[in-house]
């Protein structure tokens, strides 16, 4: 499905952007992006290495938060990932962050993803699949009711991606598609085959943040049953 998307974009380029960015340069304006392309900084080790020090501080701040001081809310319980996803989007809202930390943080994780990302991922894939139950999945069945799902995910992410602003065929592949996937690992693969990895950080959020809202409704409804 993604390689089909990422060729519909090739055929219609006005469904897709440069591969970077979601956001439609129509809604965003060309000259903003330009302008921001023209504000590079120049990126030390030091501010690397701070980023990577913010980035592991908001980790144990939302372990704290997950696992000792707010575990739960109502009963329902807040895993850790919500609360990492939610003070990353304040400290972002309120430009609580230094940019130079957040572009040192960009290039670690530029260099995580495309340098150790297809070899942790794909070993981690390997290693927590259970091939005897994968084979005896494979039905006709199955498939036709996974094509389906995958299909409708795609096709509702391109119509509400294309609603607030963003392209229809990154959304899908975005939006949808790595919300459909198995994770961290699915989401090297797909990025990888579609030629789309500098919107890995985009992916790695909407998978953390769509596990979070499955968990936190999961939580509810079998609070309120069981």
């Amino acid at each position: 499905m993604s390689v089909v998307l990422n060729r519909l974009g090739e055929i219609r380029p006005s469904l897709t952007g440069d591969k970077t960015q979601l956001l439609r340069s129509s809604v965003s304006g060309k000259s903003e992006i330009k302008a921001a392309k023209k504000e590079k900084i120049e990126v030390t080790k030091t501010d690397i290495a701070s980023g990577f020090l913010i980035a592991g501080s908001f980790y144990a701040l939302s372990c704290l938060f997950g696992n000792y001081i707010l575990p739960d809310i109502g009963g329902v319980i807040i895993h850790p990932y919500a609360y990492l996803i939610a003070f990353l989007t304040l400290a972002n809202v309120f430009k609580l962050i230094p940019r130079r930390f957040c572009e040192g943080t960009k290039i670690l994780s530029k260099f995580i993803t495309d340098s150790m990302g297809p070899m942790c991922f794909a070993g981690i894939g390997i290693a927590i699949t259970d091939f005897g139950e994968f084979m005896a999945a494979i039905t006709l069945q199955n498939l036709f009711v996974t094509f389906m799902i995958i299909l409708g995910i795609a096709i509702g992410a391109a119509v509400l991606g294309w609603v607030v602003g963003f392209y229809p065929v990154d959304s899908a592949i975005i939006v949808g598609l790595c919300c459909a996937n198995r994770g961290g690992s699915a989401d090297v693969v797909l990025l990888g085959a579609t030629d789309r990895m500098e919107l890995m950080p985009y992916a790695q959020v909407l998978s953390r943040l769509g596990g979070a809202v499955v968990l936190a409704l999961s939580s509810a409804v079998f609070a309120a049953m069981f």
